[in-house]
């Protein structure tokens, strides 16, 4: 049954937009629109966003035949955008910085009550600026992908629920984090318009924890709302983007996530050099480098060349187009009103990252 727009989320939160990024009729697509058309609670408005190559004029009719109602729905084709964050600000263009925005991958299905739960999250606290979703498996729903992420202070990702961890209820009473991931996050509209949206220099990682950091730094909370469970293929992480064809039948691929650790890499070093303080600048950016030749030649001894040849061309490739870093730097300082060191508490340690790995 296909949920109604819900008038008091109108009153209360000047409505939500939902924005759908997806490059082209994926494989997914289909599950995802079914996913938002069964929601509880409806929003206002639902902005799909097509970032393929070529403007397709069959996307909109896919939506309505995938129960999206017609009269809430606009298509908007990005053709040039290069990553979900440019992909996103291209459908939000004309947003009037009202309400909420909810961030949605094509490869996400959430749950009938998940907008719910997220709009109630939201309502918590005007000091209340971002609110995630329990990420789980796809492909096992009873398995975890991540509830809220945090870091370390060299700039390591790690999420709370590791990747297959059984869920058992034990992030259940989690509420703030550090950040959340960009797949179901629900934004205030006026904090996305305060903050310039996500990182057009980020994507397809590390974007959503990237704002989740600039909004907690501008003095907003950032929490997880464990009620809002979402379904994520991680398509991209896990290399299942593109497809193969046999017997005129688009099929997936094989996941292989060491297909994307290239670009995990190379978000890990645009935002250890975007966060840091402007001394530390120079000398991370030296130890970025270093790193990746040891790792190079460590990754060589293993005989993994193709990873061996990503650890060095990750670093260069932020190192070697400063002024994208420039530029996010600016940004990020142009919005902060709180210090650095007042992430700490949210913050965790490198040994405490290599246990919970394990």
């Amino acid at each position: 049954m296909v949920g109604q727009p819900n008038a008091a989320f109108d009153t209360v939160l000047g409505g939500v937009t939902a924005v759908v990024v997806t490059r082209g009729r994926s494989l997914y697509l289909p599950k995802a629109l079914v996913a938002l058309a069964g929601q509880d609670t409806m929003p206002s408005r639902v902005v799909l966003v097509d970032a393929g190559g070529q403007a397709d004029p069959a996307i909109a009719e896919m939506a309505i035949r995938c129960g999206i109602p017609k009269e809430i729905l606009s298509v908007v084709h990005a053709v040039r955008a290069k990553n979900f964050g440019q992909a996103a600000a291209a459908g939000l263009r004309s947003h009037n910085g009202e309400g909420a925005i909810w961030l949605l991958h094509d490869d996400c299905y959430p749950n009938p009550d998940c907008l719910t739960e997220l709009a109630s999250a939201l309502e918590l606290a005007p000091s209340v600026g971002v609110v995630g979703p329990k990420q789980v498996r796809a492909d096992s729903p009873d398995l975890l992908g991540e509830v809220g992420v945090s870091q370390t202070h060299f700039g390591r990702r790690v999420p709370n629920g590791h990747d297959g961890e059984l869920d058992q209820g034990q992030f259940d009473a989690l509420e703030d984090v550090l950040g959340v991931g960009s797949a179901g996050m629900l934004i205030r509209a006026d904090v996305w318009l305060a903050l310039g949206g996500l990182s057009p220099a980020l994507g397809p990682f590390r974007d959503g924890l990237d704002f989740a950091r600039r909004a907690r730094l501008a003095g907003y909370r950032v929490i997880v709302a464990p009620a809002a469970r979402l379904e994520h293929e991680q398509a991209t992480y896990r290399g299942l983007r593109g497809a193969a064809v046999r017997r005129g039948k688009r099929e997936a691929r094989t996941a292989e996530p060491e297909r994307s650790y290239r670009a995990r890499r190379r978000a890990w070093v645009f935002t250890l050099l975007t966060n840091c303080s402007l001394p530390a600048l120079l000398p991370l950016a030296l130890c970025a480098l270093v790193a990746g030749a040891g790792r190079f030649v460590w990754r060589i001894a293993r005989k993994e060349f193709r990873l061996a040849a990503d650890e060095v061309v990750a670093p260069l490739s932020v190192i070697l187009r400063p002024v994208g870093v420039l530029r996010a730097r600016y940004v990020a300082a142009r919005t902060r009103r709180l210090a650095r060191r007042s992430l700490a508490p949210l913050l965790v340690s490198a040994g405490a990252a290599r246990v919970a790995r394990r």
